[in-house]
């Protein structure tokens, strides 16, 4: 299974090299609830981790705090706007096209 994709789930750095080495880390989306928390969860579960169990999923009010959590590291992974993926996929991170 291919690791990149252009917009969606982010995952900040090269470190984690197999979608099982998330568990246990703190993910983050704007609102639990939302469109995006529900396609974290949906994202999660087509790489075999359990959002409910397997990973920390925090709520940070908007798209861009989500982006700036995942960028200073706060967060290892988040479901993100086109908008706000564009600049970790300019620099090389990781994706996933669900």
């Amino acid at each position: 299974m291919s690791h990149r994709y252009r917009s969606g789930l982010s995952n900040r750095t090269a470190r984690d090299k197999n979608p099982v080495e998330l568990k246990n880390k703190n993910s983050g989306v704007s609102r639990l609830g939302s469109t995006t928390h529900f396609y974290l969860w949906t994202a999660l579960k087509q790489i075999g981790i359990d959002a409910d169990k397997d990973i920390r999923i925090l709520q940070f009010g908007t798209s861009g705090e989500v982006a700036a959590a995942l960028e200073n590291g706060r967060i290892s992974v988040a479901a993100l706007t086109v908008r706000n993926a564009i600049r970790f996929w300019i620099r090389g991170g990781r994706f996933l096209l669900i």
